[in-house]
């Protein structure tokens, strides 16, 4: 679900005179405008790096770059759900092309489904927010996991992964090339535990399951913003006038 690179030029005027519709069309550019921020910003943190401090660095960057444009898509679907209780922009929808309405739709069926909920916590504890309880929840389980891990080592069972405690604190003077691993490691535990709700692990192979798990739920997550983007991309250039 694509669509043509192209250009226009867009009447201010026309957009005030607009009114409510003309603020609904803003608002749709403001969230393509950030997702677009926001996709670059991974697509960089996903490069490979010769040095091992740099390519970690990048992947936290990638990893804020997910949150923030999934804080984004829940921000985007309140639109969803205003043009869905709005006549005349429910009356803009139907005349739109069969693609474009089929991506609505798409995106109207998503609110308040489970994954609909889950962008939400994302949003509120650690896209936009820093719960402290959640925190200290994460904090207190990586230490239980730990420890657990430990026992089991000492225990011989195998497969059991090495416990970590020792992490990297790295400050830069840009502060961009700094390295907090403890704040990864708690918010890959909140991500993983709180938010997407999966079991904890202790081994190697177990873990490779578990990311499995956590990759295809944000690929649901991520086809909000491929649907939203086609969805108001296509209205905007529809609707805008020169």
């Amino acid at each position: 679900m694509e669509w043509v690179s192209s250009s226009k030029s867009v009447s201010m005027q026309s957009l005030a005179d607009q009114g409510m519709v003309g603020g609904v069309i803003l608002r749709l550019m403001m969230v393509l405008q950030d997702y677009g921020f926001a996709n670059r910003g991974m697509s960089m943190g996903g490069r490979p790096r010769k040095k091992k401090k740099l390519g970690d660095v990048r992947r936290a960057a990638g990893r804020y770059f997910l949150r923030l444009q999934i804080s984004h898509s829940y921000e985007a679907l309140k639109i969803i759900r205003e043009m869905k209780n709005n006549r005349e922009l429910t009356g803009l929808i139907l005349a739109c092309n069969k693609p474009t309405k089929r991506a609505y739709e798409k995106l109207e069926a998503f609110l308040d489904t489970d994954e609909h909920k889950l962008m939400e916590l994302i949003r509120n504890k650690v896209g936009f927010h820093y719960d402290p309880s959640m925190v200290r929840d994460s904090i207190r389980r990586i230490e239980r996991r730990r420890r657990r891990q430990e026992g089991k080592r000492k225990g011989k069972l195998k497969g059991v992964r090495r416990p970590i405690d020792l992490v990297t604190l790295s400050v830069a003077r840009e502060l961009h090339k700094s390295q907090f691993v403890p704040w990864e490691m708690v918010e890959n535990d909140i991500i993983m535990h709180d938010i997407f709700g999966l079991d904890e692990s202790d081994t190697a192979a177990d873990d490779k399951i578990l990311d499995a798990k956590s990759d295809r739920i944000i690929l649901r997550l991520h086809e909000v913003q491929r649907l939203f983007s086609f969805f108001a991309v296509n209205f905007a250039m529809k609707y805008t006038r020169t």
